[in-house]
């Protein structure tokens, strides 16, 4: 499995290697048995110039499954346009992710099928990854 976090810290339009590293991956790792797992903050910087945002749909539908958790309105209508092939997304959805508490997502189980979720931890798994106490709290 191959982790990219921070991703838009990568998507430069001036220099497009990154992105075109993450394009090609998307299309091949899956014929080698392998996955990708892709995090971004921000959804936004996948629709710059035409190129990246070709892109960046193609990787998206590229994706098996993809989670979107609470999102500020500029990288809401990213993920909005990023879909739009696919139907986009509802006004129930994206009321729910403009309005998202922490830890509530939509989880797209492929193009066509997005699901309201929550994500929950118990005591172990807060003491392993909130070093900072409990967020949102």
């Amino acid at each position: 499995i191959l982790v990219i976090d921070e991703l838009h810290m990568y998507i430069d339009p001036s220099n497009t290697a990154t992105l075109d590293f993450v394009y090609t991956m998307t299309k091949t790792v899956r014929k080698f048995n392998a996955g990708m797992i892709l995090c971004t903050q921000n959804p936004s910087d996948f629709l710059g110039s035409s190129n990246i945002t070709k892109k960046a749909e193609a990787i998206l539908q590229n994706c098996q499954y993809a989670k979107f958790f609470g999102l500020k309105q500029k990288d809401l209508e990213a993920v909005m346009d990023m879909f739009k092939s696919t139907g986009g997304l509802n006004k129930s959805h994206q009321r729910f992710l403009a309005d998202a508490d922490i830890g509530n997502l939509i989880f797209s189980l492929h193009m066509y099928s997005k699901i309201k979720g929550s994500v929950y931890y118990n005591d172990f798994e807060q003491q392993l990854f909130f070093d900072k106490g409990v967020i949102g709290q």
